[in-house]
């Protein structure tokens, strides 16, 4: 992992010197004080030149405000008290960013760590391409040769300076350029977690703007640390509420309603397999109609719980009892 750090360092050795004047970074924190210290490093260079970065903590259950600010007494901390989600406690980072004149704001998860010369990657691009959703290119933080974003990854003869367009959004690294906030709006706070970004992404498309991932930016990300890294209930209760507000939000015809229902149908089929037998295979329909609707599994439990929330418009935060009993792998 070293050598790559050292090897995209030489590579991008000239993009120190553009000034990231303009760019606020905003990380979340939740629970998460061990994995957010080693991203606040890996910026630390790029605080140094100037770059601003704001920690929200999303109601830690312990003082990892205080922590974070005595580790780094550079970097800006807002306790938010309580558990306001992926959106909203990036949306309290947004607002602060906006307020105090934020041209860029890049939304990153805690378990990244961002390589050297990123930053000013992505803000070069941000400047040149001109307002859109834009993505340093994503690869895992285990296996950091093996890309989980970066459409040219195996194309070694492809440049990596040129943005690339996407067709959707990831919440992991995401920089929004400051007219877009103010012609679409914040993050949707209903979603709490999963699908935000892909909100975003489908409204900002409506408003004329594009994504794009510049591959000459790189991040490492380690996955999943919100949950845990592992399969939880409670992933699959806002992952089936929030596609079924995804698709009441956006499908305006018949046709797309269905498309996006049979979309959630094979994911339910999936997590049914996966659920019921070791090996992991996908249920057959009639086997995931009957786990959805007689299975004690908390994970039928949670699919039926966000069935019965969507239908009585109850978005936000699951409820503390559910949360409790969804978070247990």
């Amino acid at each position: 992992m070293r050598q790559e750090f050292d090897v995209f360092a030489q590579e991008n050795k000239g993009s120190a010197s553009l000034s990231l004047s303009g760019l606020t970074v905003v990380i979340l924190n939740w629970n998460g004080l061990q994995d957010t210290l080693q991203c606040l490093a890996s910026l630390a260079s790029d605080v140094e030149a100037g770059l601003q970065v704001l920690v929200v903590d999303n109601g830690s259950g312990a003082p990892e405000a205080d922590a974070i600010r005595t580790a780094f007494p550079g970097v800006s901390v807002i306790a938010t008290g309580e558990n306001l989600g992926w959106a909203g406690g990036n949306n309290v980072g947004v607002r602060w960013a906006l307020e105090r004149g934020a041209s860029h704001v890049l939304l990153l998860n805690n378990d990244t760590e961002v390589l050297p010369g990123a930053m000013c990657a992505v803000l070069r691009a941000a400047r040149e391409i001109g307002p859109c959703l834009l993505h340093p290119s994503i690869y895992y933080f285990d296996e950091p040769s093996i890309a989980q974003l970066d459409p040219v990854a195996n194309l070694p003869s492809a440049s990596r300076d040129e943005p690339v367009l996407l067709d959707h959004a990831f919440g992991a690294a995401l920089l929004i350029d400051r007219i877009i906030f103010e012609r679409v709006g914040l993050l949707d706070e209903r979603f709490f977690l999963q699908l935000e970004e892909t909100d975003y992404y489908r409204r900002a498309v409506k408003a004329g703007f594009a994504a794009y991932v510049i591959p000459a930016a790189r991040v490492l990300h380690k996955e999943s640390r919100s949950f845990g890294g592992r399969r939880v209930a409670l992933k699959t209760y806002y992952i089936t509420r929030n596609s079924l507000l995804l698709s009441a939000k956006h499908e305006a015809t018949w046709s797309g309603r269905l498309k996006a229902m049979r979309k959630l149908f094979w994911t339910l089929c999936n997590t049914a397999g996966h659920d019921i037998r070791q090996d992991g295979a996908a249920a057959g329909k009639w086997e995931m109609v009957r786990w959805l609707l007689w299975s004690a599994s908390p994970f039928a439990h949670a699919a039926r719980a966000a069935l019965i929330h969507h239908v009585l418009r109850r978005y936000g935060r699951a409820q503390d009892t559910l949360t409790v009993r969804l978070a247990r792998p």
